[in-house]
């Protein structure tokens, strides 16, 4: 006796992603600050960026370099931003980041928190005790021309 409620049905066409495979492209992240009585300064470009888009799905890696920083900016309230190839459709926090400091080769997590409909992402570090604290000059240690930093995350876009 076979199920009146369950029809298997085959399934026509390829199985699996279709269309064109996404292709690696660069683009030039901008590694700002913003609310600090000095703005972070710096020669040349310290960031680097590349994303593949598939649809709406950005997969993308970005390296910023603080080697061509000329002033680290300065204030208690300064804050670290880097920029998304596309403004995504939703918030996303993206925890995939890893703050090398230069001299010492210490490691640091950091988090970026991106704002729906907006490609700027503003840069954070963790307090302690569920808290974050803003990186900038002084954190999540104090800043230095050796000291770099690599992000990387998927989100979908807006567009």
């Amino acid at each position: 006796m076979t199920n009146p409620i369950v029809k298997i049905v085959p399934m026509p066409g390829p199985i699996g992603a279709t269309g064109p495979a996404a292709t690696p492209t660069t683009y030039s992240p901008v590694f700002s600050s913003s609310g600090g009585v000095t703005s972070l300064t710096f020669t040349g470009t310290p960031a680097t960026g590349s994303y593949m888009k598939q649809g709406k799905l950005v997969n993308f890696r970005i390296k910023v370099l603080y080697t061509t920083v000329t002033s680290f900016g300065s204030g208690a309230n300064n804050q670290y931003n880097i920029t998304l190839p596309f403004a995504p459709v939703a918030d996303y926090v993206f925890r995939n980041i890893l703050y090398l400091k230069g001299s010492n080769g210490n490691q640091y997590e950091l988090s970026a928190h991106a704002t729906a409909n907006s490609t700027t992402m503003s840069l954070w570090h963790s307090a302690g005790s569920g808290n974050e604290i803003s990186v900038n000059h002084s954190a999540p240690v104090s800043a230095a021309t050796a000291d770099y930093f690599y992000l990387s995350g998927t989100y979908e876009s807006a567009s």
